[in-house]
């Protein structure tokens, strides 16, 4: 029997669907059909996605999000500086 190896990307893709399969329903063993993978697949793969081994790619959105929000957060600190430094220089040449 040939051994398949999937993407994690294609995993959590075929996850997703599972979920949006049993949210209409479908019992897990049509859900497993359709999907066209063994049953101990599917659920070694939910024990992954538990366990955070197999991240969705909303977490990953989730994270991306959290990273770019911490750089606009230094970025805007190093922005106020400039902003503050300026005024000061402006002041100091307004004395003279």
């Amino acid at each position: 029997m040939q051994v398949k190896q999937y993407a994690k990307s294609k995993k959590a893709a075929m996850l997703r669907q599972a979920d949006e399969l049993l949210a209409k329903g479908l019992s897990t063993s049509k859900i497993i059909k359709e999907l066209g993978i063994a049953s101990p697949t599917y659920y070694a793969w939910r024990k992954q996605q538990k366990n955070g081994a197999t991240s969705s790619p909303l977490l990953e959105e989730v994270e991306i999000k959290k990273k770019d929000s911490k750089d606009l957060l230094k970025e805007n600190g190093l922005l106020r500086n400039l902003i503050v430094n300026m005024a000061l220089e402006l002041n100091q040449l307004k004395v003279f």
